[in-house]
């Protein structure tokens, strides 16, 4: 029912739930509802991506549980969507001493040698 997740999830989504304000003033009993709603309208919203996954992978057991070890490896790195390195969110936060690719423009748009 919540999907796949791990024991980190676990704890943030025990964190979550008594950080929630919503749970300070409102019966838990009668945020049931929405949260049904929620899940629902978000099922409903994504019907169309899991049926041309289910169409165009040869076993969809794979395909989902490749897309999901892919998207958790790019939220604990920080990455973008799709990408496969760092180097797209600003590596040189990290790595400031590192050289600037050869094509990359000047800082604050100076001449280019």
């Amino acid at each position: 029912m919540l999907g796949p997740s791990n024991i980190r999830d676990t704890g943030g989504l025990i964190g979550d739930g008594f950080a929630s304000p919503a749970g300070w003033f409102i019966s838990w009993w009668i945020l049931i509802p929405p949260r049904v709603g929620e899940a629902i309208n978000s099922r409903a919203l994504l019907l169309k991506q899991v049926e041309e996954a289910k169409r165009a992978s040869f076993d969809y057991y794979v395909f989902v549980r490749d897309a999901y070890l892919q998207r958790r490896n790019a939220q604990l790195n920080d990455l973008s969507p799709g990408s496969t390195s760092g180097t797209e969110q600003g590596e040189d936060l990290y790595h400031p001493d590192a050289a600037p690719p050869r094509d990359a423009a000047p800082p604050y748009g100076g001449p280019q040698s």
